[in-house]
C-alpha cells in the first residue's frame, strides 16, 4: 500500500508541475506545506479506496490456458518496456507504477494457472484483472504518445497503431477490456 501511495503522490505532483509549467521540486516547495499534507493524504487514501472497491466488484472473466499464456506474454513484454524506461534518464514514477501493477498481474495469472485442473476454464477477476487491464492500457497509451520507445521496426503514424500496439489491444480483448478511440471497431465487430 505504501508503494502505491508513493506512486500516486508522485503522479499527482508531476501532473501539477506540468499544469503549472514548474518542476516537481517547485511544486513540492510551493504546495506541499505542512498544512496541506493532511489534504493530500486524504485524497490519496480516497483514491486507493476507490481503486480497491473497483477491483473487488469487477466481474470475473473466463480464460483458457492459451488466453492466460497470451496475457502473461503481453504483460511480460510490457515489463521489458518498463525496464528499458527505468534505464533511461528522467522521472520513473510512472514506469515503476506500471511495473508494480504488471508484476502483480503476472503473479495473479500464474496463481490461477498453478491452481487449475487440466482442461478446466480459468477465472480471473478482482484486483488482478483490473491491474492487467490497466497495464495493457497504459502501454498502449505510452507507446502511442511516444512516452515509451517502441521496439517495432515500422514508422509510427499519429492515430494509427503499430504492430506491437495492435497485439496489445488484441490481448486486452482477451481480458475483456478494450482500448477506445480512433481505432475502435463498431460494436457489432468486437
Amino acid at each position: 500500500m505504501a508503494g502505491k501511495a508513493a506512486d500516486l503522490l508522485a503522479a499527482q505532483i508531476e501532473q501539477l508541475a506540468e499544469e503549472h509549467g514548474e518542476t516537481a521540486q517547485e511544486v513540492l516547495d510551493k504546495y506541499l506545506t505542512p498544512a496541506a499534507i493532511p489534504t493530500f493524504v486524504e485524497a490519496i487514501v480516497k483514491a486507493l479506496t476507490i481503486s480497491r472497491e473497483v477491483g473487488d466488484t469487477v466481474e470475473p472473466i473466463t480464460l483458457d490456458v492459451t488466453g492466460a499464456g497470451r496475457a502473461i506474454a503481453a504483460l511480460g513484454m510490457i515489463m521489458k518496456l518498463t525496464a528499458e524506461e527505468l534505464g533511461r534518464p528522467g522521472n520513473h514514477s510512472d514506469a515503476l507504477s506500471v511495473a508494480a501493477d504488471g508484476a502483480s498481474a503476472i503473479f495473479g495469472l500464474g496463481a490461477i494457472l498453478r491452481d487449475a485442473e487440466p482442461g478446466e476454464p480459468l477465472s480471473l477477476g478482482g484486483p488482478d484483472l483490473v491491474r492487467a487491464r490497466r497495464v495493457l492500457h497504459r502501454a498502449i497509451e505510452h507507446l502511442g504518445d511516444g512516452t515509451w520507445r517502441c521496439p517495432c521496426d515500422e514508422p509510427h503514424v499519429i492515430d494509427e497503431f503499430c504492430r506491437l500496439q495492435t497485439g496489445i489491444v488484441r490481448e486486452l480483448g482477451i481480458l475483456g477490456g478494450w482500448a477506445g478511440g480512433f481505432h475502435e471497431p463498431p460494436a457489432d465487430q468486437r
